[in-house]
């Protein structure tokens, strides 16, 4: 069943959603591009807000941002009252943040104001769950910011800036290229995937600078592009974009080192060449763990994850019915995963298969225009 949502350009006024729609559902927020640029032909309007029926997987569209120019991937704030993207430029046109305001029970959005992101190119935003801060990865440049927020939501002119140093041994890795910036779920250390250098940089945050504490070197030629957190596991799982490999980590909780593991194959052909791999997140129950691929592949890696050890066991692989999935997101509950076809303009609904962890196909397709990240608001706010 495809949906034709409001995704389009013109489409700039919000559809009514009866009341009734909001009883048992997710609010989900889904950032594009909204420029072409040298690997994709941006065509969004801005930054979608979309209503999932928990029940069904199905998307109603609700209200499109005020225009900002490529907001690629976004977070929203702990406690739902704001919204914080990337404005993916370089060169010319320098990296820039925007903050927005979550207005009418989370639906809409009001521009705040926008900083810069302190290199070009920026490619991934996480908040802090109080508030303090956002960090940022910005590839073109290989720096990574700690950008402070205002108690009215803004973002700070300040930042603490850090740059990576290295290259790699293939022509992607010509330079370092930060792609991911995360804190740890006790919120002490922060991690940042570099696809450039083949590394993992260790960071403290000492009162809003971002403190050097250590390196992960992951395999020659790999590019570490996104991590995932076990929820209840001091393990850390790594996603490579270069050789379409997953590294699994135990984390030390008291100097945040990491320590590999095992390493998987996220390709049928054990190959990894073109695998774009791109994106990995776990269930809430940390049962099962998935990772897309884009390149040659076009699919979803699925993976049981070993209750004792912490090890992947691949189960299945699933088509994402579309071109360059780049990014995806599970509901807050566990029961669906709703996949960014960012090529092909779609979002697919797959149901997960509570036993086996395998994604069941829904028939559900929502039409949105060059869809990049998708995020869903915290489960206690959005009902």
């Amino acid at each position: 069943m495809a949906i034709t949502a409001s995704g389009c350009r013109d489409m700039n006024k919000s559809q009514a959603v009866p009341e009734t729609d909001t009883l048992n559902s997710y609010l989900l927020y889904i950032g594009t591009y909204t420029e072409k640029e040298a690997h994709v032909d941006g065509k969004a309007a801005g930054i979608y807000v979309y209503r999932m029926n928990a029940e069904t997987g199905e998307l109603t569209y609700i209200s499109v941002s005020p225009f900002t120019v490529n907001p690629s991937f976004l977070d929203i704030s702990g406690d739902g009252k704001y919204l914080y993207t990337v404005n993916e430029t370089g060169g010319e046109k320098p990296g820039q943040v925007s903050a927005f305001r979550l207005t009418d029970h989370f639906t809409h959005m009001e521009f705040i104001n926008q900083v810069s992101s302190h290199g070009d190119y920026p490619c991934y935003i996480e908040a802090d769950r109080n508030g303090k801060f956002v960090l940022i990865a910005n590839y073109g440049t290989g720096t990574v910011a700690m950008i402070g927020v205002g108690a009215d939501g803004s973002l700070k002119q300040e930042a603490s800036v850090h740059k990576h140093e290295g290259k790699g041994v293939t022509s992607r890795q010509e330079s370092s290229h930060a792609h991911c910036i995360m804190a740890s779920p006790d919120g002490r250390f922060i991690y940042s995937n570099d696809l450039g250098t083949d590394k993992i940089f260790l960071y403290k945050n000492e009162n809003g600078d971002l403190e050097p504490s250590g390196i992960f070197n992951a395999a020659a030629g790999s590019g570490p592009r996104h991590l995932a957190f076990h929820p209840t596991k001091a393990i850390v799982y790594s996603i490579n974009e270069l050789n379409g490999t997953i590294d699994c980590m135990h984390r030390d909780t008291l100097t945040g080192m990491l320590k590999l593991f095992q390493t998987v194959s996220n390709v049928t052909d054990k190959n990894g060449t073109e695998a774009g791999s791109a994106d990995i997140h776990l269930t809430p129950s940390g049962e099962f763990l998935y990772a897309t691929n884009r390149g040659n592949y076009n699919n979803i890696g699925v993976f049981r994850v070993d209750d004792k050890t912490g090890e992947l066991i691949q189960v299945d692989v699933q088509s994402v019915k579309g071109i360059a999935p780049r990014n995806f997101a599970i509901d807050p509950k566990g029961k669906f995963l709703l996949v960014a076809n960012q090529n092909s303009g779609t979002v697919l609904t797959f149901k997960i298969d509570y036993t086996t962890g395998r994604l069941d196909e829904t028939g559900i397709e929502t039409i949105v225009p060059t869809p990049v990240c998708i995020k869903f608001l915290p489960e206690a706010l959005n009902h």
